[in-house]
């Protein structure tokens, strides 16, 4: 293997051939079923019903499906069919929605089933990898052939923190071409935005720092900190990428949504609404 190349032998190569033998002989794998494992969410993420999107690779296409799991309950087992030709590298990708309208996206979960293993285990660096494998099926590529354990160390290696800056399209062309090397493995570069807004100790108030959640279930809640008349804190945006945060209001029963853009020429913005519990939007602002 050459310095810096993902070895194709195990994950290219060898696979390619146990492929092109099922596809000669699809009756001779029996319809089966993977259980999944749905993980549950961080302490800090509401209670209550939890819509789940899966999408996984069954060997002929990918499915799709929604279940909802209490977050009482805290992580769900359930089994996901493949077709009748079989999949040899079975990858799934679960997608939490909640905040405050019921439909908000969260970072994605993800997983495959590797020899040996009787469940998929999902994760959030799964969940960057496991995107990434669905798009290559999109383009007609079995996931099987690509060397998942190489793969995922070294994007655990280059992005031990904040999986979602992850080059999924840098990844995709090079697995896509069959020319990957670890330098494919790369981190998006996303600048710091700050966002400030206004005390509500300036309207007469007590100010007390009450956190935001975020949409990347990796991310711990961010604690703005007090500035004059402001309270100010600051995260990561990708270029072209929209992030959603949220609280509970102060004034109670509603709660705050803070959208943060930036655009694919840098630039940033952001936008704060105040949500009442039927879903109503009771105030905007910058």
């Amino acid at each position: 293997m050459r310095g810096g190349e993902v070895s194709p032998v195990g994950g290219l190569v060898l696979v390619a051939l146990a492929v092109v033998m099922l596809s000669a002989g699809c009756s001779l794998v029996p319809e089966r079923e993977v259980s999944l494992r749905i993980p549950a969410l961080p302490p800090w993420y509401e209670s209550g019903d939890i819509l789940w999107r899966l999408s996984w690779w069954d060997g002929r296409s990918i499915s799709h499906r929604e279940i909802f799991v209490s977050s009482e309950d805290g992580s769900a087992s359930l089994a996901v069919p493949l077709s009748g030709a079989g999949a040899i590298l079975p990858v799934v990708t679960a997608t939490p929605v909640l905040g405050p309208d019921q439909g908000l996206e969260l970072a994605s979960f993800g997983g495959w089933l590797l020899p040996g293993d009787d469940r998929v285990l999902l994760d959030r660096h799964r969940g960057e990898i496991s995107l990434v494998l669905l798009d290559l099926a999109r383009q007609g590529l079995d996931p099987a052939l690509v060397n998942v354990e190489r793969l995922e160390a070294l994007v655990r290696e280059r992005l031990p923190r904040y999986p979602r800056r992850l080059d999924r399209v840098r990844l995709t062309d090079a697995l896509g071409a069959q020319r990957m090397h670890s330098h494919h493995v790369a981190k998006r570069w996303a600048p710091m935005y700050q966002v400030r807004l206004l005390r509500e100790s300036s309207r007469g108030k007590g100010w007390q720092a009450r956190p935001w959640i975020t949409d990347d279930p990796a991310e711990p809640p961010l604690v703005p900190a007090p500035a004059g008349e402001y309270e100010l804190f600051s995260l990561g945006v990708l270029p072209g990428e929209v992030r959603h945060l949220w609280r509970w209001s102060s004034r109670g029963g509603t709660r705050e949504l803070l959208v943060v853009y930036r655009t694919h020429q840098g630039q940033g913005f952001h936008r704060l609404v105040e949500i009442s519990p039927g879903g109503e939007v009771l105030r905007e602002g910058p």
